[in-house]
């Protein structure tokens, strides 16, 4: 994720130029495109590793049915509308609206196989359906069919969709459906699929939560669609110190050049001891710290830092700036004494809400 990050990231500066030619800026796009979809590969990777190594934990929370159908939806919308296809919604608006489990796996699976559907189609529609059968007066099976009317799979193919690293139709990889069952599975659920070649293909999601609240959807109203925050090229923050500590050279730059973006001239530092020198001699109102450094990582800087007793080192706002993102690797960070959680390649919307959030609003 680390040389990615600067692939990603010097890329979209290339796009934002505005004196460079429609041959250079088509390549960029081609090179973010590509990009992205090697990040998506790696992250499955490392999430895969991880089950493997029977290192992935759930992290359970209570969560709004609703929001999260919405967000999910918001999610494959815009390619969704961009291959022109219909998008049916068919929820049963008398299930619990309050609900207890791992609200980011879920999603997870869902928009896999969401984004999966569309890929997979050309023409037509993608049915997404939500129902819910109870187990008893506290908890329930949440029920997922997406169903799609695109190439569909072989028959002899079937057994094989989930098996990781498995190529269908010389196009369709497995590893992420093998993620996602895994998942599934991980919860007390399971998925199912059908599909008839050359017609479509439906897949079905079950997976039991707890019931917090039983109070139905439908007399809740409708909650707001959960949306990208937009990047905003008029936020600034003139005036602000901000110290980025990393021992790559190359990420340094990159963060330099997005902090440039809001009137952010940064300090550097290479190293968890250069950065508590550069500390002694100025005050930062916002501290960007990698964690996977020689000697001190970022971690160990953060616990130093904390237990110097000056009121300055131990109130400054420090927020980890990763490669690391492997599900869970927020809440390490948090519980380790960091203020916030960013991980590398940078989401521009993240970073300003970051920004935000420790530094004010801007103007």
């Amino acid at each position: 994720r680390t040389p990615i990050n600067a692939i990603i990231g010097f890329t979209k500066l290339i796009l934002e130029e505005t004196d460079i030619n429609d041959r250079v800026r088509q390549y960029a796009g081609m090179v973010d495109s590509s990009s992205s979809h090697l990040l998506s590969l790696i992250n499955d990777i490392l999430d895969f590793s991880k089950i493997e190594d029977g290192r992935m934990e759930l992290l359970p929370t209570v969560y709004h049915l609703q929001a999260l159908v919405n967000e999910v939806q918001g999610m494959v919308s815009l390619a969704v509308q961009e291959k022109g296809l219909e998008f049916c919604l068919d929820m049963n608006r008398f299930l619990p609206y309050k609900l207890y489990g791992d609200k980011m796996r879920i999603r997870q699976i869902l928009t896999n196989i969401l984004n999966n559907a569309v890929k997979f189609t050309e023409k037509g529609s993608i049915t997404f359906k939500i129902e819910g059968r109870m187990k008893d007066k506290e908890s329930m099976e949440l029920i997922f069919t997406i169903a799609d009317t695109g190439m569909g799979i072989k028959k002899e193919d079937l057994n094989h969709l989930f098996v990781r690293f498995q190529r269908l139709n010389l196009q369709r990889t497995g590893l992420g459906l093998a993620i996602s069952k895994s998942f599934a599975e991980m919860m007390g659920g399971d998925i199912e699929v059908e599909s008839e070649y050359g017609k479509g293909t439906a897949f079905t999601i079950r997976i039991p939560q707890k019931i917090i609240d039983r109070t139905p959807i439908c007399k809740l109203g409708t909650l707001p669609v959960s949306e990208k925050k937009k990047e905003d090229a008029s936020l600034k923050f003139t005036g602000k110190r901000v110290l980025v500590v990393d021992d790559n050279k190359v990420n340094l730059l990159l963060t330099k050049e997005l902090l440039k973006r809001y009137d952010i001239f940064a300090d550097t530092a290479e190293s968890g001891a250069a950065s508590i020198e550069k500390m002694e001699t100025a005050r930062y109102d916002l501290i960007f710290m990698d964690h996977l450094m020689p000697e001190m990582d970022g971690v160990e800087t953060l616990h130093k830092i904390r237990n110097t007793e000056n009121e300055y080192f131990q109130t400054v706002p420090v927020v980890a700036l990763t490669a690391e993102a492997i599900t869970g690797s927020q809440e390490y960070f948090l519980k380790e004494g960091f203020q916030d959680y960013l991980s590398k390649p940078i989401a521009i919307n993240l970073l300003e809400q970051i920004l935000q959030r420790i530094l004010g609003n801007g103007r």
